[in-house]
């Protein structure tokens, strides 16, 4: 399940989550070094991260990353969509015109080492 929004400035969008993030007004989502997004709380925490994608000029695909030598369950792979899509429709209501969440396996952006 890729998250792919539009937004009118996708490249903006990534650092807004950042900038969300450094300002406290994010709490439960943390970024790595790579710009990748992981959730913090238990019992959820560190179990995936999402890579952002920048697509077409108004697109941007968030696709799911499990942890080294893991695969994912469908169980946190469901949870992490859920918890991702809420955070963003929460934080970025107006900059986003549309969000698709799109099933397991069936996308480029997702890791194929997911226990279905």
């Amino acid at each position: 399940m890729a998250v792919i929004l539009k937004t009118r400035k996708p490249e903006l969008f990534i650092s807004d989550i950042q900038i969300r993030i450094d300002k406290g007004l994010i709490t439960d989502w943390i970024y790595d070094s790579d710009g990748d997004f992981t959730y913090k709380k238990e019992p959820w925490d560190l179990l995936a991260w999402f890579h952002p994608y920048k697509g077409e000029q108004d697109t941007l695909t968030f696709g799911i990353i499990g942890r080294n030598g893991y695969n994912i369950t469908l169980e946190e792979y469901s949870k992490y969509h859920g918890l991702w899509t809420e955070v963003l429709i929460k934080n970025f209501a107006k900059d986003i015109s549309d969000i698709e969440i799109t099933m397991p396996l069936v996308n480029i952006y997702d890791s194929l080492n997911i226990d279905l």
